[in-house]
């Protein structure tokens, strides 16, 4: 395993609270040890909060290595609150900057980054342009003393959705401006999701990439910025795709391959 610096890296979950994410969110709880073992495998000084209210404030009190409990509380937090904004995760992610200094206060260290990770079924829906909020948030996470922020969100596939899920319009933009990571909401299992979420706070980069759909697997193909790429291997356990080496931010990796066939 490569050792990697460590990177200090304050966390925000919001979860869409509307009932057809009770589901979505409950996966989302089972997989804190996945991302927690990501986060210790990629050297990275970390804190949590989740807050899907929309005053910002958080639920869980700010979750770290030591904290007693603390996989419980993500997993309680992450299926609760709510309100107006519970399909508008980029207006909660500004408010919750906002309020750093108050019932956030601790969650926001000096000089670390801040990583915000989005999940709903529906496409972001704040007032106003997707890019004048990620400026927003921007300006708040600098205010707190933040380094920079990163974006990620757990959405509907882009651009065309999926049979349980809207395409994640809002969100996909915000994240492929801050460098963050797009999952699928639509598959049966968000693992490699968090090991990825973690990868990427480490500064590994993307290495994990879960598949919508079943592939036949001798027809699966990957590339990296348009070169096919033969270092990768793939698990049908996770329905994921995962690379030897970690693709960097803004590498654009391509995965095809024909769908096994199902009987109506």
């Amino acid at each position: 395993m490569r050792t990697r610096p460590s990177t200090t890296v304050d966390f925000m979950f919001f979860a869409d609270q509307s009932c057809s994410m009770d589901d979505d969110n409950s996966k989302l709880g089972r997989n804190w040890s996945d991302f927690e073992a990501g986060l210790s495998d990629n050297g990275v000084d970390w804190q949590v909060i989740v807050a899907n209210d929309d005053d910002g404030c958080n639920s869980t009190g700010v979750l770290t290595a030591a904290t007693s409990g603390a996989e419980q509380r993500f997993s309680s937090a992450i299926t609760d609150g709510g309100g107006t904004y519970t399909e508008a995760g980029l207006t909660v992610v500004r408010t919750a900057l906002a309020a750093a200094s108050g019932c956030n206060s601790g969650w926001v260290r000096p000089g670390s980054m801040v990583h915000a990770i989005m999940i709903s079924d529906e496409p972001e829906q704040s007032s106003g342009s997707w890019s004048a909020l990620v400026a927003n948030i921007q300006s708040e996470a600098a205010a707190a003393g933040a380094s920079g922020v990163m974006l990620s969100a757990i959405a509907g596939d882009y651009p065309s959705g999926c049979s349980t899920a809207d395409a994640g319009i809002g969100y996909y933009e915000a994240v492929g401006a801050t460098g963050g990571g797009f999952y699928s909401i639509c598959v049966s299992d968000f693992g490699a999701h968090m090991e990825d979420i973690a990868g990427l706070a480490g500064g590994s980069g993307a290495s994990v990439f879960a598949l919508t759909d079943t592939p036949i697997e001798e027809t699966l193909e990957v590339t990296v910025n348009g070169v096919t790429l033969s270092a990768w291997s793939y698990s049908s356990v996770s329905n994921a795709v995962t690379l030897d080496d970690p693709v960097e931010k803004g590498g654009r990796v391509g995965i095809s391959y024909e769908m096994v066939a199902t009987c109506d």
